[in-house]
């Protein structure tokens, strides 16, 4: 997540997530845990799209991994990967499949969801992240019923776009927060340029720590020369939080689900 400080990093991440089991509408009696793969398994599937494990933390529910771009969440019957930079997220798609088969019998999730903000700088993004309507050619290829949304004006670089795939019409989602934040004050961004503090003492000085409760779990990592991830572990509860804090592409993102 560092970057030279005079380059433009693509904070604005992309996510996509995976859910079988949702509602219990299908049964997989004989399923297997996805949280039963060893973390080489998920770090070879991470190599593919050009992103690497940095931290671990388990408890009962689900397992949180900090990524050299973001974060990841697997739980039983889910995956959730969250990607900064320009990550060739769809490169997991073929793994997720194969995965699915293995542990539930089906090629399909019950559920997919593909999300993003705008990007800052599409251009600098590797095929199909170039363009929302690449994308969307490219993960219909996979999964050719679903269906896309853009919300915001056509010229808003706000805009937040999203895919998805159900194999039920009225899926149950699940609830997500999402907070986005950009051209950030620098003075508040300082802190989270590589320096002696401990990852613990930024969460304490910025007041971040008041966000969870005294029962979370939190990893957090301070990379080189500067950014910071974190994430937080309340029983099945995920929070994370990602921030660039360069001038030129300052970006702060918190979420919760």
């Amino acid at each position: 997540m560092g970057d030279c400080e005079d380059e433009t990093f693509e904070g604005i991440e992309k996510k996509i997530s995976f859910y079988w089991n949702l509602g219990n509408i299908h049964v997989y009696p004989d399923r297997k845990s996805l949280r039963s793969y060893d973390i080489e398994f998920w770090r070879s599937m991470l190599n593919k799209i050009n992103c690497d494990i940095l931290s671990f933390r388990s408890n009962p529910d689900f397992d949180a991994y900090i990524l050299s771009e973001s974060s990841m969440f697997v739980y039983n019957d889910a995956i959730i990967i969250k990607t900064c930079g320009v990550i060739r997220l769809f490169l997991c798609l073929e793994t997720i499949q194969e995965i699915s088969l293995d542990c539930f019998g089906t090629a399909d999730p019950d559920l997919i969801l593909y999300t993003r903000r705008e990007f800052m700088k599409p251009e600098l993004q590797f095929e199909p992240h170039h363009s929302w309507n690449t994308e969307v050619s490219y993960l219909k290829t996979y999964f050719p019923d679903g269906i896309e949304f853009v919300e915001g004006w056509q010229d808003d670089n706000s805009k937040f776009h999203m895919f998805t795939f159900s194999k039920e019409h009225n899926q149950k989602v699940p609830v997500v927060l999402e907070v986005c934040m950009t051209k950030l004050d620098q003075s508040a961004m300082s802190l989270y340029y590589k320096r002696d503090l401990s990852p613990m003492t930024v969460i304490d000085k910025s007041g971040m720590i008041n966000l969870f409760s005294k029962d979370t779990s939190i990893d957090a990592y301070l990379f080189e020369p500067m950014g910071f991830s974190l994430n937080g572990m309340e029983k099945h509860v995920y929070y994370t939080v990602h921030i660039t804090p360069q001038d030129s592409c300052s970006y702060v993102s918190f979420e919760i689900c």
